[in-house]
């Protein structure tokens, strides 16, 4: 994941975004967040002209009760805000998690069914078949 910045009229409701407050915010909102932070990951739903709300997961602190989904809304004028930023998935790292994955199968894949038979078969072929159905294209693989 990757933050990209937006404009506040471009914000949808309950879209989940990273915000920056002025320092003046950030210390008006300790109280109710229980730290001093000029940023927030949260849920963004503009209120009128003038003001947005900011609603912020607090569950983390409930885990294992009913709570546990609890989030804390705020409203805080719009020129609080000093700038908004929207998660955005990274087609990069996405590529080289696809492909990681894709090779880790094939060693798993190549170790599970291509070992040795420590029990031969009487016509002198070692090496166990793949189950019925499972070879689609033959690649040597084995190192």
């Amino acid at each position: 994941m990757q933050y990209v910045p937006i404009e506040l009229g471009a914000v949808r409701p309950q879209d989940e975004v990273r915000v920056r407050f002025t320092d003046e915010t950030a210390v008006r909102l300790a109280s109710e967040f229980g730290r001093i932070t000029p940023q927030l990951e949260a849920n963004l739903t503009p209120q009128g002209a003038d003001s947005v709300e900011v609603s912020v997961w607090i569950g983390r602190d409930y885990v294992g009760t009913p709570f546990e989904n609890a989030r804390r809304t705020v409203a805080i004028a719009r020129s609080d805000v000093v700038e908004l930023r929207r998660k955005r998935l990274s087609v990069w790292r996405s590529a080289l998690v696809g492909a990681g994955a894709v090779a880790v199968f094939a060693v798993i894949i190549d170790r599970v069914f291509f070992q040795e038979d420590p029990n031969p078969l009487p016509n002198g072929g070692g090496i166990n078949p793949p189950p019925e159905g499972l070879v689609v294209l033959k690649v040597p693989i084995g190192w």
